[in-house]
């Protein structure tokens, strides 16, 4: 006996997958923008309070944009950092 996919699991992830690939062909120039704005951000790990905050502010505004409600935290509120 093997332990092949059934035949509509693998109708789900091929659709999945096709959906998911014209989804971010459609997307890749912005995606591409958001990725080059992203990185011009100075987010360098820095003691002793870090340098991160920008790069959350952008992310979380990305992620409001998408509908998302997004957490924002500082390093001084991470007991574990």
């Amino acid at each position: 006996m093997t332990n092949a996919p059934s035949p509509t699991l693998d109708r789900t992830s091929s659709a999945l997958g096709e959906f998911l690939d014209e989804t971010l062909t459609g997307l890749k120039v912005e995606l591409l923008h958001t990725l080059q704005e992203l990185v011009r951000i100075p987010s360098e790990n820095l003691l002793p309070a870090g340098n991160e905050r920008d790069c959350q502010l952008y992310v979380a505004d990305c992620l409001r944009r998408c509908g998302l409600q997004p957490d924002l935290y500082d390093l001084a509120d991470v007991s574990a950092l």
